[in-house]
């Protein structure tokens, strides 16, 4: 019988969606951990189309389209550059024969809750400004010129602490432009992991996509292997 999956904890890299600092720091901790499995935050009704990734005729920049077949306006669209830390770990996965996944809610579930609503149409998947704006359920924690606070905007919380005076300038600064990225992907799990805790009194506004994703990191869905190599997972820091 083939052997039972690692029993080690996933090892999660936090990543800001086309972020060349990102992407650059991402391949050089696979090429070093070697793991057993990949998850990418994505669609996973898109998993059959990854090993596409790997075609010679496939070359960035390339977007994977969702949409629904009764309402093509209902639609969304993961894009994906060079400098995307997605499509480095995932090639970094192709390119050494490891299995790779999709992690998130499925898009038949996100579009087939629209389905009838006049919403508008083709959507981008999380990674743009658009995208990340908070969502409705914070609205109550926004205010103009309010202080950011770790639900509604957790990388300002930080940049905040930290004296700057965005969390993009933060982010840039701390990741991005980070030439050693030696105990970074640590670090951003621990910040993101304190800030998680410091809210965990207030209900999730995304329970079935944390489920979702929760689910991905089951060994009981990993496919066998003939090693012991720990499982990882990329996704966007943000979403912790």
């Amino acid at each position: 019988m083939p052997p039972a999956p690692s029993s080690q904890p996933p090892v999660i890299f936090g990543i800001r969606h086309h972020g060349p600092g990102s992407a650059r720091s991402l391949r050089a901790a696979l090429e070093q951990l070697r793991p057993e499995i990949v998850l990418v935050e994505g669609p996973p009704d898109a998993d059959a189309l990854i090993p596409l990734l790997a075609h010679r005729d496939m070359r960035p920049p390339v977007a994977l389209l969702v949409y629904l077949a009764e309402q093509p306006r209902q639609a969304v669209y993961y894009p994906f550059a060079l400098f995307s830390p997605e499509w480095q770990a995932l090639h970094f996965a192709l390119a050494n024969g490891i299995p790779a996944r999709f992690m998130d809610l499925p898009q038949a579930h996100q579009l087939g809750q629209t389905l009838g609503a006049e919403l508008p149409g083709l959507k981008q998947a999380p990674g743009d400004a658009a995208a990340e704006a908070p969502a409705e359920s914070d609205a109550g924690n926004i205010q103009e010129n309010s202080e950011p606070t770790p639900r509604a905007d957790p990388l300002g919380w930080l940049a905040a602490a930290a004296g700057y005076s965005d969390g993009e300038r933060w982010w840039e600064h701390m990741v991005e432009h980070r030439r050693d990225g030696a105990g970074l992907f640590a670090a951003i799990l621990e910040a993101m992991s304190a800030l998680r805790a410091a809210t965990i009194r207030i209900a999730s506004s995304r329970p079935k996509t944390e489920a979702a994703t929760a689910a991905a990191y089951s060994p009981a869905l990993w496919p066998s292997t003939t090693s012991g190599r720990t499982p990882q997972a990329s996704h966007n820091s943000v979403s912790a």
